[in-house]
């Protein structure tokens, strides 16, 4: 099994998103602010991680470049869900993807993390998507 964290500050996104996720077969471990997120995937490490941008107490931005100054960890694929606008930082600090939430369907988000995971050389298992 896959673990997933997802981070967001929203509970009925993240009530939501854990439901598809988990009927997907994805271990989802979720975080309502930055630093929950932080210190869960430290304990954890997460194969994706999916985040908002604008998270309390630590950014999304933040979390990102923390995963990203461990040189173990560098790979993790990390998406950012959001819908704030300037994805050019995010992405240029080596975030995987950027999707708009209001694109951004269960299933869609699924599909982008298989393939995440792909690119990333994990073993795959067809779940029916």
């Amino acid at each position: 099994m896959f673990r997933v964290l997802f981070a967001n500050p929203d509970p009925k996104l993240c009530d939501l998103y854990e439901k598809k996720l988990t009927q997907q077969k994805f271990l989802v471990d979720s975080a309502a602010d930055g630093l929950t997120a932080l210190r869960k995937f430290r304990a954890n490490p997460s194969h994706v991680v999916i985040s908002e941008y604008q998270l309390p107490v630590l950014s999304g931005l933040a979390l990102l470049k923390s995963i990203r100054s461990h040189s173990k960890l560098y790979s993790t694929p990390f998406i950012f869900l959001s819908d704030h606008h300037d994805n050019s930082v995010a992405l240029s600090l080596a975030a995987n993807e950027w999707i708009e939430k209001q694109q951004a369907l269960p299933e869609y988000l699924i599909e982008r993390i298989y393939y995440h995971l792909k690119l990333n050389k994990a073993p795959i298992i067809n779940y029916g998507i």
